[in-house]
């Protein structure tokens, strides 16, 4: 089963908004879709006992990958998404069923002054 779309493009479909990613080493830009978290989400890096919210932005693996994107491309690019230009600070993978493949990922960000 196709997870991606069936479970999450029709969320992609009602919540998403345009972003554009540029990768940090080379020139490469990318429009997506994704579901904007930047009033914060839980810091997963964090101290057990730290409930920081930092701004987020969720895409699908899927589209990554059909990009030509790895996971090590993600780390330090940039993302505009509503506006705004953010820096990827980290990410985290939230898998579906499907593996990671098929799943999200999770782009911490920083503001870009």
């Amino acid at each position: 089963m196709d997870f991606s779309a069936v479970l999450l493009a029709p969320i992609y479909a009602t919540l998403g908004v345009p972003v554009t990613f540029t990768q940090a080493e080379s020139a490469g830009s990318y429009s997506f879709t994704a579901i904007d978290k930047s009033a914060g989400v839980e810091n997963p890096f964090g101290a057990a006992m730290d409930q920081t919210l930092v701004p987020a932005a969720v895409l699908r693996m899927k589209e990554l990958t059909d990009a030509g994107l790895t996971r090590a491309d993600i780390d330090r690019g940039y993302l505009v998404m509503n506006g705004k230009t953010w820096r990827v600070e980290a990410h985290r993978m939230k898998p579906t069923l499907g593996g990671e493949a098929d799943g999200e990922v999770y782009l911490y960000l920083s503001e870009v002054a």
